[in-house]
């Protein structure tokens, strides 16, 4: 079975967010006997190309046109004779790998890891390109084979929505690679807390000025890290920025608490499954928690005032943070763990059909315009 997955600008190694889901799943994926991947990337400049070819998966680099061109990616499709097409991406899924799927009758499985209704509001004010967001996602859907969603919350928010889309709609929770090696060389210090985001999405960023204006100087004795992009201009006597990093080995061996403030937003937040896998236990906003189940590794309070003494308490507790880093350790092998649940994905793919419920046809023609494209507006 050939998969191809569409990505627009993945880093390898990947340094955030869905990157490290996509990029885990390619690789699972192609050290599977029966799976060839094809990964097909679109270049805005950002991108290793030495690193993308030292991979265990073919690798096709195309530029923002060719990759938003529908008779290229039509070509490629039949040239390398893929059998299943995945994305994540919304935009690119409703106006160019649907149309290429209905063309060549391949099924397009479509992830959906927030919902627009959600996200689109984080960055946009206008209530009209939010509505064309919105309705994207849904064409994206209708054009689709199969729609995976990683949130339980969001699988039922879309069925309850969208009842037409019950048929094609799977709700199969984001999963990532064991780290092994970081639990071998684990040195944790336990007055060191974590958080790991992109501070260009404003949600992280929300996250990352609470830490520094509102938690940080209620615990002096208390280091946080922050990592991730742009959390450099984030400072203070208790705060070590760290930047976007290659891998996060370094600083997953050596914290006992990962940090969760979100406010706003959708999905599961895949800093989590980070910490988890490290037998790192979890303070977390409702929203930062979102899509997990409950557990003793995940501290959910809502109300950010208890948050300095939950931390200081937890942190006081060398007994109660061995108890919790535990259940974090099971919580991540029992739900998460990609090397158990990318046989669920092959199993996915191999029963799958083209079975859109619309063609393109049914809606109006978009032209393409990567403007619209929201997140190409953050700062890199």
């Amino acid at each position: 079975m050939r998969i191809g997955i569409f990505s627009d600008s993945i880093n390898i190694p990947p340094k955030e967010g869905i990157n490290v889901h996509t990029y885990n799943v390619a690789l699972a994926l192609a050290n599977l006997p029966q799976t060839k991947v094809v990964l097909i990337v679109c270049d805005r400049g950002w991108l290793d190309l030495d690193i993308l070819k030292d991979q265990p998966f073919d690798t096709l680099v195309l530029s923002s046109a060719d990759f938003y061109d529908y008779t290229k990616i039509v070509k490629i499709i039949e040239d390398h004779s893929l059998d299943v097409l995945q994305t994540y991406m919304v935009y690119f899924a409703a106006v160019v790998l649907g149309m290429a799927s209905y063309e060549t009758k391949k099924p397009m499985c479509i992830e959906f890891h927030d919902l627009e209704k959600a996200i689109a509001p984080i960055y946009l004010s206008d209530k009209f390109e939010i509505a064309f967001h919105e309705d994207l996602q849904y064409r994206a859907a209708c054009l689709a084979s199969m729609v995976r969603i990683m949130s339980a919350y969001d699988y039922e928010a879309v069925v309850q929505t969208w009842p037409e889309l019950s048929n094609i709609v799977t709700w199969m929770p984001v999963s990532i690679q064991d780290p092994k090696v970081i639990l071998e060389k684990r040195a944790k210090k336990d007055n060191h807390v974590l958080f790991i985001g992109n501070t260009s999405y404003p949600p992280n960023a929300a996250a990352a000025d609470y830490i520094q204006k509102s938690l940080a100087p209620k615990l002096p004795d208390v280091v946080f890290s922050l990592v991730g992009r742009g959390t450099e201009r984030f400072t203070g006597v208790n705060i070590k920025p760290h930047g976007a990093v290659d891998t996060l080995e370094g600083v997953l061996q050596t914290h006992s608490v990962g940090l969760a403030p979100i406010f706003e937003g959708s999905g599961m937040k895949i800093k989590l499954l980070d910490y988890l896998s490290a037998g790192i236990p979890i303070l977390a906003t409702p929203l930062g928690a979102h899509g997990y189940p409950e557990s003793e590794a995940i501290i959910v309070e809502e109300n950010l005032d208890k948050w300095p003494s939950i931390l200081e308490s937890l942190l006081c507790n060398h007994d109660e943070l061995q108890v919790r880093s535990k259940a974090a350790r099971e919580l991540f092998l029992d739900h998460f763990n990609l090397e158990s649940n990318i046989h669920k994905v092959v199993e996915m793919y191999r029963l799958l059909d083209y079975a859109a419920i619309k063609s393109p046809s049914d809606f109006s023609l978009i032209e393409v315009d990567q403007s619209k494209i929201y997140w190409l507006r953050e700062v890199r």
